[in-house]
């Protein structure tokens, strides 16, 4: 299953150290603790308990890292795994400690774990089950990419009650972090797309373009509601460095399409939606998401990237032209198409 040797990842405030045998003493101070192992584990009673986990992790191949802080890199405060069901699903699994909870260290662990897997192995799926009521984790998996697919009825048993799990997962070519030749994500590629969720959903659809642009782009509250009735779009709100929402951007993959559009060939991926809060326009945030657009399409192996506007006075052609689209002379519902081709 491996075809390279797990290595040390350093992502963001942490850094992912490869599982050893040496680190059971130190991960059993953290599972001890119930509540910092939920959906994880039962609470280790003693260290053999943990013992018994790390070598099980070991003897399966899993991927498996401990989580430690990158101003502390001696102390082991998680852990985060990916365990081979086949050649090409794995599930998740991870684990931190409920004193350093909080701070980004899971999903953070989480995605770089994901994104490693799928630079460096066969995997093109992983999934994570988790308890309903665990919102804390939910949180986790929807900041680091994942999807809620479904509910599993009475299929977890935790502290003695069997209790419905939450499933969720994403595929290869819906974790479009660019990432170098050793699995770190590549120089100014995170932190610029983030999920939307419940928790930063009413900041997002609040946000708006320019009085004078609103005719050339729908309110992301329009946007948000259609991609949930269609299977090819994949949608992120847009953050500065500091975390701040400024925009939102749309891409739709009609190959996915439930029912295809001969409007939309399928020879590529299209932008639907791009727009950017009027008072960060011209700070790049708009060509940084054009260039994420293009990540998605190549990590969906596609070479071309389209996107259509509305032409005159203060419509958004010459910003993409300004950007290496170029006109193709097709006008897709009533907007001007535009092409950018590697």
């Amino acid at each position: 299953m491996r075809t390279a040797p797990v290595p040390e990842i350093v992502v963001e405030k942490i850094i992912l150290a490869p599982l050893s045998e040496d680190d059971a003493e130190a991960l059993f101070e953290v599972a001890k603790n119930p509540a910092s192992v939920e959906d994880y584990q039962y609470a280790a009673q003693e260290v053999e308990d943990v013992e018994y986990w790390v070598d099980a992790a070991l003897d399966a191949n899993e991927f498996a890292w401990t989580i430690r802080p990158a101003a502390d890199p001696d102390a082991i405060v998680g852990m985060v795994t990916v365990e081979p069901e086949s050649d090409h699903v794995g599930e998740a699994g991870f684990f931190v400690d409920q004193a350093f909870q909080g701070r980004g260290y899971a999903s953070s662990a989480l995605a770089a774990a994901i994104d490693w897997v799928f630079a460096h192995t066969s995997i093109h799926r992983v999934k994570a089950g988790i308890t309903q009521g665990n919102v804390a984790a939910c949180r986790v998996a929807e900041k680091a990419g994942l999807v809620r697919e479904g509910r599993s009825q009475k299929d977890w048993q935790w502290r003695d009650e069997w209790h419905d799990s939450l499933n969720y997962a994403v595929v290869r070519q819906d974790m479009v972090t660019p990432t170098d030749s050793q699995g770190q994500p590549a120089a100014g590629a995170s932190d610029l797309l983030v999920p939307i969720t419940k928790d930063n959903l009413e900041t997002f659809l609040r946000l708006s373009v320019e009085e004078s642009q609103r005719k050339f782009v729908a309110p992301n509250v329009v946007s948000v509601a259609q991609a949930h009735f269609e299977p090819g779009a994949w949608y992120r709100g847009i953050v500065s460095p500091e975390g701040v929402p400024v925009g939102f951007l749309m891409v739709y993959d009609p190959s996915r399409a439930i029912i295809p559009d001969d409007e939309f060939p399928e020879d590529g991926v299209y932008i639907w939606r791009l727009m950017i809060v009027a008072n960060e326009q011209h700070h790049g945030y708009g060509g940084k998401a054009i260039a994420r657009a293009r990540d998605f399409a190549v990590h969906r192996g596609f070479s071309r990237l389209y996107v259509s506007g509305v032409d005159g006075p203060g419509g958004p052609l010459p910003f993409y032209e300004k950007h290496g689209f170029t006109r193709t002379g097709r006008v897709v519902e009533g907007e001007i198409e535009l092409l950018m081709e590697w």
